[in-house]
């Protein structure tokens, strides 16, 4: 039997209103070419039967696997990867959608460039939202990736920029070859914010890429989104995300330039802000814990709090520092 070029791999927990429109946004293409494994995480709210429907339509390539009990996402994408068997892996939420001819588009690319990791920018559309409409009202476009586009590209300082500049790692937002995911970091089991883990560090092997101006995937937000019920744990995953990726790059032989690592810099800054936003949320935000993280963060970056500030004056973002100064040090 011939190697599916895609393996498209969709999570599955308490997603029942929109599978349908997850499954009509690629069925067009579902002609056996390419490989749709869902993974039930043994869901409670009818999850489990759309998808023995959806299994018992006989689409070609699809294969429903159900969980025995609720592991979190990363171990379903975990295991959906150890199952997958196409030559490219793109994961995609149960809960969104790809826009007409993203599946067309990206084999275009990768046809033209088949050892390139793919990336590409999503749309983020309302809950409700009707998947009919081409552009859809209150959309929003988010560009993920701050460099050259519609060229192959093998600068790795110029990738790890890319991405950091832009801080958009979902793991939807790219397409990499199986075996580049299998050779880099799972996603972490029992921790949020596990696309900025598995992604940052995976990232550090690829060897060229293409990125894709396009918006491929509708990303539908929703009111269970995480950071809408801000926890510790949420806070402290947060913080412990990009922690060592620097360290892990350098450690495959990626030797990053100063503006790179500034990139990385602001990014975890800017991370920083965002967690002591949702400790307000949580109402953990005490002036000893935040200073017990901003600790910990100075001493993660290997860096002086004033060859931070004199590094963020360097790269033209003073109002960027003076913000995050503010949060750092914020009483309440």
């Amino acid at each position: 039997m011939q190697t599916p070029w895609l393996s498209l791999l969709i999570p599955v927990f308490n997603c029942e209103p929109y599978l349908d429109d997850c499954v009509n946004s690629w069925l067009v293409s579902a002609d056996g070419s390419i490989e749709i494994l869902f993974y039930d995480d043994a869901s409670t709210d009818g999850s489990t039967e759309k998808l023995q429907a959806i299994g018992a339509r006989a689409i070609p390539g699809l294969k429903v696997i159900h969980g025995l009990e609720n592991g979190g996402v990363s171990v379903a994408r975990n295991r959906l990867l150890a199952n997958a068997t196409g030559e490219y892996v793109w994961f995609l939420d149960a809960d969104d959608y790809l826009f007409p001819g993203a599946l067309s588009q990206l084999r275009a690319v990768l046809l033209e460039h088949p050892e390139a990791a793919v990336i590409f920018d999503y749309q983020i559309v309302p809950e409700s939202v009707d998947i009919s409409v081409d552009s859809p009202a209150d959309a929003r476009r988010v560009t993920v990736f701050g460099g050259a586009s519609n060229r192959l590209s093998h600068d790795k300082n110029a990738l790890f920029e890319g991405m950091f500049s832009r801080r958009r790692f979902h793991s939807w937002g790219r397409v990499y070859k199986r075996e580049l995911w299998n050779a880099g970091e799972p996603f972490p089991e029992g921790r949020y914010f596990e696309d900025l883990y598995s992604v940052a560090r995976t990232s550090a092997l690829v060897q060229q890429y293409f990125y894709l101006p396009k918006a491929l995937v509708a990303y539908r937000s929703r009111a269970t989104s995480i950071v809408r019920s801000p926890s510790r744990k949420k806070v402290e995953d947060l913080l412990a995300a990009p922690r060592g990726v620097l360290e892990y790059w350098a450690a495959r032989g990626v030797v990053l330039d100063e503006r790179s690592r500034f990139a990385y810099y602001s990014f975890c800054v800017t991370n920083f802000v965002n967690a002591v936003k949702l400790m307000r949320k949580a109402g953990i935000n005490s002036r000893d814990y935040i200073a017990v993280q901003r600790a910990q963060l100075l001493a993660d970056l290997n860096i002086s709090l004033a060859r931070l500030i004199l590094l963020h004056a360097r790269y033209g973002r003073i109002a960027a520092i003076y913000r995050a100064l503010r949060y750092m040090y914020a009483r309440r």
